[in-house]
């Protein structure tokens, strides 16, 4: 595979490999043992750009192309599988929807706190009667004022403010119901 990288793929695999080696693989079973978040190689994995590898510099962005998301994505999960999956939610669920479905004032709003790791996007899909199958989905979300209301197959009620970001099923469409309030497309 080695053949297909450009220099700056190789960089930028070298350098994550590094980083990875001397922050993330020391902590990776202590961190799974004790199901911590690792806060602190967060705030540093988001100063290198990790959390908006692909999004465009000037809204705060590594502006990375596809390959390198692939390699920074790869060499995380080698030390630790779930940073690996945090920074490809984040990344692919989380950012990826506003900067292809936002307007330019979602994207000001929320990409440049996203791509720099201050807020993390997050992807939750469960419920009693669809489990992780996202087409049997029947929770529905409603906007009340500043906040939007979600309401379960089970009749749980669970409220969110418009300063809360996460990818929550249900999808009727492709996006996700709080990013769909705090975008402001809530609904089919």
């Amino acid at each position: 595979m080695d053949t297909f990288l450009s220099d700056k793929n190789r960089a930028v695999r070298r350098a994550v490999r590094s980083f990875c080696d001397q922050e993330v693989s020391p902590l990776a079973g202590e961190m799974d043992r004790e199901a911590a978040f690792p806060w602190e190689i967060v705030e540093k994995m988001g100063k290198l750009g990790y959390f908006g590898i692909q999004v465009p510099k000037e809204l705060g962005g590594a502006g990375l192309d596809s390959m390198s998301y692939v390699l920074v994505i790869e060499e995380l999960s080698k030390a630790s599988a779930s940073l690996g999956l945090c920074v490809t939610v984040h990344n692919s669920v989380a950012v990826f929807p506003i900067l292809a479905f936002g307007n330019d004032e979602q994207k000001q709003k929320w990409i440049p706190p996203l791509a720099r790791g201050e807020k993390i996007g997050a992807f939750c899909l469960t419920e009693p009667n669809a489990g992780s199958d996202a087409s049997g989905i029947e929770a529905t979300a409603v906007r009340k004022g500043d906040r939007c209301n979600m309401r379960s197959s089970s009749d749980d009620t669970i409220s969110f403010s418009s300063s809360f970001m996460a990818i929550i099923l249900p999808l009727s469409v492709l996006i996700v119901v709080l990013s769909r309030y705090s975008l402001g497309i809530l609904g089919t």
